[in-house]
């Protein structure tokens, strides 16, 4: 995506290699000093790592779940923001042994599975046994029988049948 502010003559495009780094270039025609709030999420453990123009950033200080950089920007410089996304379990609000499972702000959802929905698993022995695939996005959970199952960000699902919500069988 891309954003222009006329007035200052300065733009920001931003592309993502979601969840784990959004990189922000910059087009300035002045040197000018501008403030940029750059989110934090609070599903990234321990907050973000920035770059700027390839060297670590000092760490700033978070306010409000923002990081504010404040600096005189130019032509090609470039932010890069580093997340640090987990998995975690997420009971329904009625019923706490049936859950999803996320990682950052992606709900998984469970394809090809036997399970049935059923997990015969402690919720803690869940997050242990979840291993992530950064070059493919996807995830495994592997049970206590030694079966794995493929677990797909949910926005990649088409038409083939997942689960979402998991019962602990346990």
């Amino acid at each position: 995506s891309r954003r222009r502010w006329e007035e200052k003559q300065f733009a920001l495009e931003q592309s993502v290699a979601f969840p784990e780094e959004t990189c922000l270039k910059i087009e300035a025609s002045e040197n000018e000093e501008i403030a940029l709030k750059i989110r934090v999420p609070r599903w990234s453990l321990g907050g973000i790592t920035l770059t700027i123009n390839g060297a670590n950033s000092i760490k700033q200080e978070e306010k409000d779940g923002y990081v504010i950089l404040k600096g005189k920007w130019t032509k090609g410089d470039t932010i890069t923001v580093r997340t640090n996304p987990q998995f975690s379990v997420v009971p329904t609000s009625d019923d706490p042994n049936v859950l999803s499972i996320t990682y950052g702000p992606l709900v998984l959802a469970g394809v090809d599975t036997q399970e049935d929905g059923i997990l015969p698993m402690k919720k803690e022995e869940i997050l242990q046994n979840l291993t992530w695939d950064s070059d493919s996005s996807t995830a495994t959970l592997q049970t206590e029988k030694g079966e794995k199952i493929l677990l797909l960000p949910y926005y990649k699902i088409q038409h083939q049948p997942h689960t979402i919500y998991w019962t602990l069988g346990i």
